[in-house]
């Protein structure tokens, strides 16, 4: 029994061997035939606006059968007529090269899903290759997408009965703006977070400002800001709301923007607010208009405590400068301030010192005069009183001045004796 087991076991093994033989066989010479044996060069006839039965019929005449059909709306060819053909039309292949033919299933269709394809690449596709009009798209900006800008994020259908003759569609395109995710700014400077978000897209529409005193807050500091770990789209009407330290009981004020202001209209607006004349200081052409100030706008400040220095739109290129700028408002400056005005304008100058007892005054302009085309400058510079007499130096020198005394006299009657 055991010698027949082991014969039929051998038996068995032998089928199994031969039917994977035959398997690999095949397999080879399915390659062989597909990839090694030469095939004829065949020119693909053109197909393009004939029944697909016809053309099947043409390509089977020439041994071409690995044809690949695809059903594309179309309104400019007929139902069932070829509208498109991968080759193209006379380009030489070979019998076993794909052909890809696309079927025209006439004006009502599926709609594709074209998300995250480019818009215009969609516009042409149903324009130019499906013949649907422009008036039947509309295209939508949303912001918030992770999409590249112009990229389709969604489409108002996907019917599979869409009638690419009459009916019209709506597509939805990232404006490339990222949403922001909001922190919670308590304690941090609001310009640094004012600078922050714009950066990232915010616009100064979407941030409301309002101030409160706080005696533990510094002042320009956020008390508070809503929207914590909320996402705003950068442009939309969404704001953020934020609370700003304006110090302890000191009132302070919101410095605004002179610029762009002639010099009547700029000293009035500071003054407005609380500034004094005293504490304006212009330089360039007084009559042209502020190209820059010192303290920059939306920043929190005392008036009546902070000084500004507004500069003036530099002169046109056929003026005179010096014959432009009143030297009287250089008076009361720091030298280094009123050099560099007179350098932006290309203006000569020269230097003079003279000392001054009093600290406050140290390194500023006393007065400037013009003298042709030099602004001549006095300039304060500090040296310190000398020391005062003790009273110890005063008795003795009363002393000595009394026994110096004494002397005179007793040798002026001396010599009256005499």
């Amino acid at each position: 029994m055991c010698k027949i087991s082991s014969r039929k076991r051998h038996t068995g093994l032998k089928i199994v061997f031969g039917i994977i033989l035959l398997l690999f066989i095949e397999v080879g010479m399915w390659i062989y035939f597909s990839f090694y044996l030469p095939h004829p060069e065949i020119t693909l006839p053109d197909l393009i606006g004939k029944p697909i039965k016809q053309d099947m019929k043409t390509l089977k005449k020439l041994k071409l059968n690995n044809v690949i059909v695809e059903n594309e709306p179309s309104l400019n060819q007929p139902k069932g007529t070829v509208i498109y053909s991968d080759p193209e039309a006379d380009t030489p292949i070979m019998s076993n090269t794909p052909v890809k033919l696309e079927i025209s299933s006439g004006n009502v269709a599926k709609m594709a899903n074209y998300k995250g394809q480019e818009i215009s690449d969609v516009i042409f596709d149903l324009t130019k290759n499906i013949g649907m009009k422009k008036e039947q798209i509309t295209v939508k900006k949303i912001s918030g997408s992770s999409k590249s800008i112009n990229t389709v994020i969604r489409q108002s259908t996907l019917t599979t009965n869409f009638d690419y003759s009459s009916q019209k569609i709506v597509f939805y395109i990232s404006d490339g703006k990222k949403k922001v995710k909001i922190s919670n700014y308590v304690n941090q400077n609001f310009s640094n977070v004012q600078s922050h978000l714009i950066e990232n897209g915010i616009s100064d529409n979407q941030l409301s400002i309002t101030y409160r005193e706080s005696n533990t807050i510094a002042i320009g500091n956020i008390i508070k800001n809503d929207n914590v770990n909320h996402s705003i789209v950068p442009g939309s009407s969404s704001k953020i709301n934020f609370v700003i330290s304006s110090g302890s009981a000191v009132k302070t004020k919101v410095m605004p923007s002179v610029i762009g202001m002639s010099k009547g209209d700029a000293q009035k607006a500071l003054e407005a607010i609380g500034f004094s004349a005293n504490n304006i200081s212009f330089g360039g052409v007084l009559d042209t208009t502020v190209e820059s100030q010192s303290i920059d706008a939306n920043t929190l400040i005392i008036p009546n405590k902070t000084f500004v220095s507004l500069n003036m739109t530099a002169p046109v290129s056929h003026e005179k400068a010096i014959d432009q700028i009143d030297v009287t408002t250089l008076q009361g400056l720091e030298l280094t301030q009123t050099t560099n005005q007179l350098q932006q304008l290309g203006i000569d100058y020269k230097v003079e010192d003279e000392t001054t007892t009093d600290d406050q005054e140290d390194n500023k302009v006393k007065n400037a005069t013009v003298n042709a085309d030099t602004v001549n400058i006095v300039v304060y510079q500090y040296v310190a009183p000398a020391p005062e007499k003790t009273p110890t130096q005063s008795s003795s020198t009363t002393q000595n001045s009394s026994s110096s005394s004494t002397s005179s006299s007793s040798s002026s009657s001396s010599n009256t004796k005499k």
